[in-house]
Protein backbone atom coordinates (compact mmCIF):
# COMPACT_ATOMS: atom_id res chain seq x y z
CA UNK A 1 0.00 0.00 0.00
CA UNK A 2 3.21 2.38 0.33
CA UNK A 3 4.13 1.72 -3.02
CA UNK A 4 3.80 4.55 -6.01
CA UNK A 5 1.17 2.42 -7.43
CA UNK A 6 0.65 2.48 -11.57
CA UNK A 7 -2.54 3.88 -13.63
CA UNK A 8 -4.22 0.63 -13.93
CA UNK A 9 -3.90 -0.25 -10.05
CA UNK A 10 -5.54 3.17 -9.21
CA UNK A 11 -8.60 1.97 -11.90
CA UNK A 12 -8.26 5.19 -14.31
CA UNK A 13 -6.77 5.57 -17.35
CA UNK A 14 -6.50 9.19 -17.74
CA UNK A 15 -3.90 9.64 -14.90
CA UNK A 16 0.26 10.85 -16.00
CA UNK A 17 2.46 7.93 -16.06
CA UNK A 18 4.33 6.71 -13.27
CA UNK A 19 7.46 5.15 -13.13
CA UNK A 20 6.88 1.44 -12.91
CA UNK A 21 10.63 -0.12 -12.05
CA UNK A 22 11.60 -1.34 -8.68
CA UNK A 23 13.67 2.26 -7.98
CA UNK A 24 10.31 4.19 -8.25
CA UNK A 25 10.05 4.66 -4.44
CA UNK A 26 13.64 6.22 -4.30
CA UNK A 27 13.02 8.69 -6.88
CA UNK A 28 11.53 11.46 -4.63
CA UNK A 29 10.70 15.12 -5.37
CA UNK A 30 9.81 15.89 -1.71
CA UNK A 31 10.45 13.89 1.69
CA UNK A 32 9.12 14.96 4.59
CA UNK A 33 10.03 13.07 8.24
CA UNK A 34 8.49 13.40 11.64
CA UNK A 35 6.59 16.96 10.89
CA UNK A 36 5.04 18.85 13.20
CA UNK A 37 3.68 22.35 14.04
CA UNK A 38 1.69 23.57 16.51
CA UNK A 39 -0.25 27.02 17.04
CA UNK A 40 -0.78 28.13 20.47
CA UNK A 41 -1.82 24.96 22.06
CA UNK A 42 -3.56 23.83 19.41
CA UNK A 43 -1.11 20.46 17.33
CA UNK A 44 -2.25 20.79 14.07
CA UNK A 45 0.65 18.17 12.70
CA UNK A 46 2.00 15.61 15.09
CA UNK A 47 3.73 13.14 13.27
CA UNK A 48 3.50 13.67 9.87
CA UNK A 49 5.98 11.32 7.31
CA UNK A 50 5.38 11.51 3.45
CA UNK A 51 7.23 11.81 0.14
CA UNK A 52 6.21 12.60 -3.52
CA UNK A 53 7.91 10.51 -6.40
CA UNK A 54 9.09 12.11 -9.26
CA UNK A 55 6.18 12.75 -11.96
CA UNK A 56 3.67 11.62 -9.13
CA UNK A 57 0.38 12.92 -8.18
CA UNK A 58 -0.20 12.35 -4.40
CA UNK A 59 -3.28 13.24 -3.18
CA UNK A 60 -4.21 14.29 0.64
CA UNK A 61 -7.82 14.33 2.26
CA UNK A 62 -9.23 14.86 6.17
CA UNK A 63 -11.01 16.59 7.44
CA UNK A 64 -11.60 20.25 8.12
CA UNK A 65 -8.86 21.89 10.50
CA UNK A 66 -7.02 18.58 10.03
CA UNK A 67 -3.91 20.81 8.89
CA UNK A 68 -3.64 19.81 5.01
CA UNK A 69 -3.49 22.95 4.17
CA UNK A 70 -0.74 24.24 7.02
CA UNK A 71 1.45 20.78 5.13
CA UNK A 72 1.79 22.59 1.60
CA UNK A 73 2.49 25.88 3.38
CA UNK A 74 5.23 24.44 5.76
CA UNK A 75 6.80 22.57 1.88
CA UNK A 76 7.62 25.79 1.09
CA UNK A 77 8.14 27.60 3.88
CA UNK A 78 5.44 30.00 4.59
CA UNK A 79 5.22 28.33 7.97
CA UNK A 80 8.20 27.10 9.41
CA UNK A 81 7.64 23.34 11.28
CA UNK A 82 7.78 23.47 15.14
CA UNK A 83 9.76 19.63 14.31
CA UNK A 84 11.22 17.54 11.61
CA UNK A 85 12.98 17.94 8.11
CA UNK A 86 11.15 18.89 4.57
CA UNK A 87 13.85 17.82 1.92
CA UNK A 88 12.54 19.49 -1.27
CA UNK A 89 14.40 18.35 -4.71
CA UNK A 90 17.68 16.74 -2.31
CA UNK A 91 17.85 19.38 0.07
CA UNK A 92 17.03 20.49 3.59
CA UNK A 93 14.84 23.77 3.40
CA UNK A 94 15.33 25.04 6.65
CA UNK A 95 19.39 24.92 5.41
CA UNK A 96 18.61 27.35 2.52
CA UNK A 97 19.50 31.30 2.54
CA UNK A 98 17.05 33.65 0.42
CA UNK A 99 18.46 33.16 -2.89
CA UNK A 100 18.46 29.63 -2.57
CA UNK A 101 14.92 29.55 -1.28
CA UNK A 102 13.76 31.47 -3.97
CA UNK A 103 14.81 29.34 -6.43
CA UNK A 104 13.50 26.22 -4.85
CA UNK A 105 10.35 28.39 -5.18
CA UNK A 106 10.60 28.83 -8.62
CA UNK A 107 10.41 25.11 -9.03
CA UNK A 108 7.26 25.23 -6.94
CA UNK A 109 4.01 26.04 -8.42
CA UNK A 110 1.03 27.46 -5.71
CA UNK A 111 -2.82 27.28 -6.88
CA UNK A 112 -4.30 28.64 -4.00
CA UNK A 113 -8.26 27.98 -3.24
CA UNK A 114 -9.36 31.50 -4.81
CA UNK A 115 -6.73 31.21 -7.67
CA UNK A 116 -5.50 34.74 -5.99
CA UNK A 117 -6.07 36.62 -9.22
CA UNK A 118 -5.39 40.22 -9.19
CA UNK A 119 -8.61 41.76 -9.71
CA UNK A 120 -7.32 45.52 -10.64
CA UNK A 121 -5.04 43.30 -13.67
CA UNK A 122 -5.82 41.67 -16.67
CA UNK A 123 -5.51 38.36 -17.42
CA UNK A 124 -2.21 39.12 -19.28
CA UNK A 125 -0.83 41.36 -16.49
CA UNK A 126 -1.63 38.28 -13.71
CA UNK A 127 0.32 36.37 -16.18
CA UNK A 128 3.05 38.72 -16.46
CA UNK A 129 3.29 39.14 -12.68
CA UNK A 130 4.74 36.02 -12.40
CA UNK A 131 7.69 36.46 -14.63
CA UNK A 132 8.08 40.01 -12.88
CA UNK A 133 11.73 38.77 -12.36
CA UNK A 134 12.99 37.03 -15.28
CA UNK A 135 15.01 38.89 -17.72
CA UNK A 136 13.00 37.71 -21.13
CA UNK A 137 12.24 39.59 -23.85
CA UNK A 138 9.09 40.83 -24.67
CA UNK A 139 8.60 37.96 -27.41
CA UNK A 140 9.43 35.27 -25.49
CA UNK A 141 6.74 36.49 -22.64
CA UNK A 142 3.83 37.00 -24.86
CA UNK A 143 5.18 33.12 -26.32
CA UNK A 144 4.61 32.10 -22.51
CA UNK A 145 1.64 33.67 -21.95
CA UNK A 146 0.07 32.25 -24.89
CA UNK A 147 1.42 28.76 -24.39
CA UNK A 148 -0.28 28.89 -21.07
CA UNK A 149 -3.60 30.11 -21.88
CA UNK A 150 -3.82 27.63 -24.51
CA UNK A 151 -2.81 25.02 -21.92
CA UNK A 152 -5.92 26.04 -20.41
CA UNK A 153 -8.29 26.51 -22.67
CA UNK A 154 -8.53 30.37 -23.04
CA UNK A 155 -6.51 31.62 -25.43
CA UNK A 156 -8.77 34.52 -26.04
CA UNK A 157 -8.94 35.37 -22.28
CA UNK A 158 -6.18 37.27 -22.51
CA UNK A 159 -7.13 41.12 -22.26
CA UNK A 160 -10.28 39.95 -19.96
CA UNK A 161 -9.98 41.43 -16.67
CA UNK A 162 -10.72 38.68 -13.39
CA UNK A 163 -14.30 40.12 -12.55
CA UNK A 164 -15.49 39.05 -16.45
CA UNK A 165 -14.58 35.51 -15.78
CA UNK A 166 -16.49 32.90 -13.73
CA UNK A 167 -15.17 30.88 -11.36
CA UNK A 168 -13.96 27.97 -13.48
CA UNK A 169 -12.25 30.27 -15.95
CA UNK A 170 -10.74 32.33 -12.96
CA UNK A 171 -9.52 28.50 -11.60
CA UNK A 172 -7.74 27.38 -15.04
CA UNK A 173 -5.72 31.29 -15.28
CA UNK A 174 -4.75 30.55 -11.81
CA UNK A 175 -3.27 27.15 -13.10
CA UNK A 176 -1.97 28.90 -16.12
CA UNK A 177 -0.09 31.10 -13.93
CA UNK A 178 1.00 28.63 -11.88
CA UNK A 179 2.27 26.39 -14.70
CA UNK A 180 3.89 29.81 -17.14
CA UNK A 181 7.49 28.88 -15.54
CA UNK A 182 7.09 25.71 -15.90
CA UNK A 183 7.41 24.17 -12.15
CA UNK A 184 8.76 20.56 -11.75
CA UNK A 185 6.00 20.40 -8.75
CA UNK A 186 2.76 21.99 -8.21
CA UNK A 187 0.79 22.75 -4.89
CA UNK A 188 -2.92 22.78 -5.23
CA UNK A 189 -5.20 24.17 -2.27
CA UNK A 190 -8.35 22.48 -2.90
CA UNK A 191 -8.63 23.06 -6.30
CA UNK A 192 -12.15 22.41 -7.25
CA UNK A 193 -13.90 24.69 -3.89
CA UNK A 194 -16.76 26.55 -5.06
CA UNK A 195 -16.82 24.44 -8.32
CA UNK A 196 -19.95 22.83 -9.70
CA UNK A 197 -19.44 19.39 -10.65
CA UNK A 198 -18.70 19.66 -14.52
CA UNK A 199 -16.32 21.95 -13.77
CA UNK A 200 -14.89 20.09 -10.88
CA UNK A 201 -14.38 17.43 -13.21
CA UNK A 202 -13.15 19.48 -16.14
CA UNK A 203 -10.32 21.20 -13.85
CA UNK A 204 -9.26 17.37 -12.42
CA UNK A 205 -8.52 16.25 -15.85
CA UNK A 206 -6.72 19.49 -16.40
CA UNK A 207 -4.58 18.59 -13.89
CA UNK A 208 -3.81 15.35 -15.05
CA UNK A 209 -3.15 16.88 -18.62
CA UNK A 210 -0.83 19.62 -16.92
CA UNK A 211 0.90 16.55 -15.40
CA UNK A 212 1.50 14.41 -18.79
CA UNK A 213 2.46 17.25 -20.39
CA UNK A 214 5.06 18.92 -18.30
CA UNK A 215 6.35 15.34 -16.38
CA UNK A 216 5.10 17.18 -12.97
CA UNK A 217 5.03 16.09 -9.31
CA UNK A 218 2.07 17.25 -7.65
CA UNK A 219 0.86 17.30 -4.17
CA UNK A 220 -3.24 18.11 -4.61
CA UNK A 221 -5.45 18.93 -0.94
CA UNK A 222 -9.23 18.05 -2.08
CA UNK A 223 -12.09 17.26 -0.10
CA UNK A 224 -13.45 16.11 -2.99
CA UNK A 225 -13.74 12.13 -4.02
CA UNK A 226 -14.36 12.44 -7.66
CA UNK A 227 -11.19 14.89 -7.77
CA UNK A 228 -9.13 12.13 -5.42
CA UNK A 229 -10.19 9.54 -8.30
CA UNK A 230 -9.35 11.29 -11.51
CA UNK A 231 -6.28 12.54 -10.16
CA UNK A 232 -4.64 11.02 -7.12
CA UNK A 233 -1.89 8.20 -8.07
CA UNK A 234 -1.50 7.98 -4.24
CA UNK A 235 -4.29 9.08 -1.30
CA UNK A 236 -3.13 9.87 2.06
CA UNK A 237 -5.86 10.60 4.56
CA UNK A 238 -4.54 12.71 7.34
CA UNK A 239 -6.89 12.55 10.45
CA UNK A 240 -5.55 14.72 14.33
CA UNK A 241 -2.21 15.65 12.60
CA UNK A 242 -1.31 11.96 11.38
CA UNK A 243 -1.30 10.11 8.15
CA UNK A 244 -3.89 7.55 9.49
CA UNK A 245 -3.77 5.44 5.62
CA UNK A 246 -2.57 5.71 2.25
CA UNK A 247 -2.68 3.78 -0.82
CA UNK A 248 -4.76 3.96 -3.79
CA UNK A 249 -8.25 5.25 -4.74
CA UNK A 250 -9.51 1.40 -5.23
CA UNK A 251 -7.55 0.94 -1.94
CA UNK A 252 -9.32 3.62 0.37
CA UNK A 253 -12.56 2.74 -1.08
CA UNK A 254 -12.17 -0.73 0.13
CA UNK A 255 -10.63 -0.43 3.62
CA UNK A 256 -11.37 -1.84 6.47
CA UNK A 257 -11.33 1.11 8.29
CA UNK A 258 -15.20 2.26 8.38
CA UNK A 259 -13.99 5.98 9.02
CA UNK A 260 -11.69 5.77 5.47
CA UNK A 261 -14.12 4.17 3.77
CA UNK A 262 -16.47 6.95 4.29
CA UNK A 263 -14.36 9.74 2.37
CA UNK A 264 -15.20 7.44 -0.70
CA UNK A 265 -18.93 6.29 0.02
CA UNK A 266 -21.28 8.04 -2.18
CA UNK A 267 -24.57 9.33 -0.04
CA UNK A 268 -27.80 10.21 -1.75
Amino acid sequence: MNEIPNNEANGSATKGSMPDDGNAANDKVVVIEHLKKSFGALDVLKDINLYVGKGENLVVMGKSGTGKSVLIKCMIRLLDPDEGKISMFGKDISTLNEDELNDMRQKTGFLFQSAALYDSMSVRENLEFQLRNSKRKRDEIDALIKEALESVGLPDSVDKMPSELSGGMRKRIGLARTMILKPQIVLYDEPNTGLDPITTREISHLIIELQQKNKTSSVIITHDSECARITGNRIMIIDKGLCVAQGTYKEMQNSENEWVRSFFTKTD
